[in-house]
């Protein structure tokens, strides 16, 4: 029996994979889809942004009740500065753009690969195309996953990561809550945490997607009390806004189950209103608004509705335009799901369940959500990886891991790596690295590769070659597939420069010279010369050595004197006046000016 089952191979399920393997833990982890990480790949705009730069304290804020304090432990054994270190040691660098995290190449796909060559190189088994249709509790203890293609496994724990339900093609399609649910677990609601919203408002419905970089949204309930402010980037599409103050906005509405409210949009959140009413006081107000780096677009559509304005009402106006709502976005297409398992039910030091003893959760499974930047990637890391780590002590194992993790303090210093070494497990490039390609492997001193010294090759000397093939200056003949153990530069099982089977230079199975079935030179089925199906030197289907379907030497759709004697790519239909000969008959080409 397995010592435990992760299902789901999303962000949680990953870390999780790795790092039971690296604490020792006898772990599978089973995959609804053929391949894992699906919604990783997508996360950041395809950037991947693992985590929030920012401290633990300021993380568990920005959360809000109920989900900062239930995270408050995982985050402390897992901050953004341990995180970093954590990539940083498996080979993968990062960078920080207005305060989130990215890997450093910027690239999604980077951050899966991580994951799954640790996952090779520890022997981490990982099942794919394997949906858990039922999870039965055994009576001696632990766990029987029944998948829907009739395989069994057992286990002594579960892990449960398996996501939200948003972007139901990646996988996330609801299995973790229902099993969740079939074990005597509570889910509450699920709905959309950060998604868009419509708008009937035209001026922000444009033809083609628009940016607006730097907005605030407030949330004013019907009464007129402000609840939650928002700032970030909105992006208006013509079906929906979305982008950074959107989705957070959304995931306020939604956390504090707002009925009734009010959406107020600031698009000049860095100037004042008396600021912004002395920028509007030209002639033209679209010109004043493009001045103010608002898109072309939308100042063309506001500049209809402020031209007849005093530049006091227009400031008043594009400081608090109230949006008219329609309805937020679906949930199949939100960003990251609200609501799963209750909170209360699962112990938040060890992400054990309080009801099902063995049964862990971690990620977006759980009723956990944060704003955008980071947040929700860095909760599912975390929540992993303490997960792991109580499985672990409870079985009485300890971490057997190849580097150390230590907070991150400098952004500068790239870990495990001196004097432009390589680092890592991934080979990364850096540009003081000089030496050497992607596939360089670590523990390396000085730029020399393991095994050689003096920059020769193993098994090779004076220049021979060795099982690659490879190339050296003194040898002289052969090429890639040159065999090993070859001495002065001959060729295996050869004397005198001759090939084996062959005598005085003649080719095998062959006399004087000629060639095997033929005979005085002439080809086979062939006569006096003549090539086959063909007389008196004539081309079948033509007579007198016309082109068949055309008389007297003209080329079809040609009239007038054209070429007789020009190239193939003679145009067709060409009259005197275009039809200028280039062709020089001793040495000229066809594209050859006459000049």
């Amino acid at each position: 029996m397995n010592d435990l089952i992760i299902i789901g191979a999303g962000a949680g399920g990953l870390m999780a994979s790795v790092y039971a393997a690296e604490s020792g833990i006898n772990a599978i982890t089973l995959e609804r889809r053929h391949r894992p990480g699906l919604k990783l790949l997508m996360c950041g705009n395809n950037r991947c942004n693992i985590s929030h730069d920012a401290s633990v304290e300021d993380m568990l804020e920005a959360y809000g009740e109920p989900v900062g304090p239930f995270l408050k432990q995982a985050l402390e054994a897992f901050s953004p500065s341990l995180l970093r270190n954590w990539f940083g040691a498996a080979g993968i660098a990062t960078t920080v753009s207005h305060d989130r995290i990215y890997p450093a190449t910027e690239d999604a796909d980077d951050i899966l690969h991580c994951f799954t060559d640790q996952m090779r190189s520890l022997a981490a088994p990982l099942m794919l195309n394997c949906p858990v249709a039922e999870i039965r509790t055994l009576e001696a203890g632990g766990f029987e996953v029944v998948t829907e293609a009739g395989f069994t496994f057992q286990a002594a724990n579960l892990l449960l990561t398996t996501g939200g339900v948003s972007y139901p093609k990646t996988g996330s399609v609801g299995d973790g809550q229902r099993l969740a649910a079939a074990l005597g677990h509570k889910v509450t609601p699920l709905r959309p945490a950060l998604a868009g919203i419509e708008v009937t408002d035209r001026w922000l419905q444009p033809r083609d997607n628009t940016d607006l970089p730097d907005t605030r949204l407030t949330i004013r309930t019907d009464e007129g009390v402000d609840v939650a402010t928002t700032s970030g980037n909105i992006l208006c599409t013509s079906t929906a806004l979305r982008g950074t103050a959107v989705f957070d906005a959304v995931r306020i509405i939604s956390r504090q189950n707002i009925r009734g409210y009010k959406l107020i949009l600031d698009l000049f959140p860095n100037l004042s209103q008396e600021d912004l009413a002395a920028q509007l006081q030209g002639e033209d107000r679209y010109e004043d608004l493009l001045k103010l780096n608002l898109p072309g677009i939308i100042a063309d559509e506001l500049e209809r509705e402020l031209k007849d304005l005093t530049p006091e009402k227009a400031a008043a106006s594009l400081k608090a335009r109230r949006l008219n709502v329609r309805d937020i976005r679906p949930l199949k297409e939100a960003i990251v799901t609200m609501g799963g398992v209750d909170l209360s039910e699962v112990n938040p030091v060890t992400m054990e369940s309080k009801l099902v003893s063995g049964l862990y959760f971690a990620g977006e499974l759980l009723d956990i959500d944060g704003p955008t930047g980071g947040y929700n990637l860095h909760a599912a890391f975390a929540t992993a990886r303490l997960a792991i780590a109580s499985l672990a002590q409870k079985l009485g194992r300890r971490p057997n891991l190849r580097r150390k993790v230590e907070d991150f303090d400098d952004e500068e210093d790239r870990s495990f790596r001196k004097d432009g070494d390589r680092k890592g497990f991934a080979g990364d490039r850096y540009a003081d690295a000089k030496r050497g390609g992607y596939g360089d492997r670590p523990f390396r001193k000085d730029g020399d590769r393991p095994f050689r010294k003096d920059g020769d090759r193993p098994f090779r000397k004076d220049g021979d070659r060795g099982f690659a093939g490879g190339r050296s200056e003194d040898a002289k003949r052969g090429g890639y597939g040159d065999r090993p153990f070859r001495k002065d530069g001959d060729r295996p099982f050869r004397k005198d420069g001759d090939r084996p089977f062959r005598k005085d230079g003649d080719r095998p199975f062959r006399k004087d010279g000629d060639r095997p079935f033929r005979k005085d030179g002439d080809r086979p089925f062939r006569k006096d010369g003549d090539r086959p199906f063909r007389k008196d030197g004539d081309r079948p289907f033509r007579k007198d050595g016309d082109r068949p379907f055309r008389k007297d030497g003209n080329r079809p759709f040609r009239k007038d004197g054209d070429h007789s004697k020009g190239s193939w790519f003679d145009r067709p239909r060409k009259k005197d006046d275009f039809s200028k000969d280039r062709h020089d008959n001793n040495s000229g080409s066809w594209y050859q000016d006459d000049n």
